[in-house]
């Protein structure tokens, strides 16, 4: 007898934040740059934020601070939960037509559980791949000041 096993998909939302400079009174804060989604695993998906893998957003390694992820069960509720959060944050990275346009319907979406993405060794690891490897064209996209 033939065995079965379904993998599941996890249904995530991730935000990506930034350090900024320390402010006047010396207190340093994180500044929210983008929010994504996806349904692979989440450090396959950073890699290739990281790397600059296609079809993916470049992010500036050197500057993210930490990203953070929560999952939904189902597919459905991530698409609304993504295209909410990009309108009320309206992070600097998240240039497409997701935040083009007011949203005509309230929702009051509340999401619990965000958690932390750990994974300092391959941050390092792709900082150093990142380094090694020849200026990347287009350039990854910056936050101004």
């Amino acid at each position: 007898m033939r065995r079965v096993v379904l993998a599941m998909t996890a249904h995530t939302i991730y935000r990506v934040w930034y350090s900024s400079e320390a402010l006047p009174d010396e207190r340093t804060c994180d500044r929210l740059v983008y929010i994504g989604r996806t349904n692979q695993d989440l450090t396959a998906r950073m890699r290739g934020h990281f790397l600059a893998s296609p079809m993916h957003r470049v992010l500036d390694i050197s500057r993210v601070s930490r990203v953070d992820y929560t999952t939904f069960a189902t597919e459905a509720d991530m698409y609304v939960a993504e295209i909410v959060l990009i309108n009320r944050h309206k992070p600097t990275l998240n240039r497409d037509d997701k935040a083009a346009d007011a949203l005509t319907l309230e929702i009051d979406l509340r999401v619990d559980g965000w958690r932390v993405w750990e994974k300092p060794h391959l941050v390092e690891k792709w900082s150093q791949d990142r380094r090694a490897r020849r200026p990347l064209s287009p350039e990854p996209l910056t936050v101004p000041a």
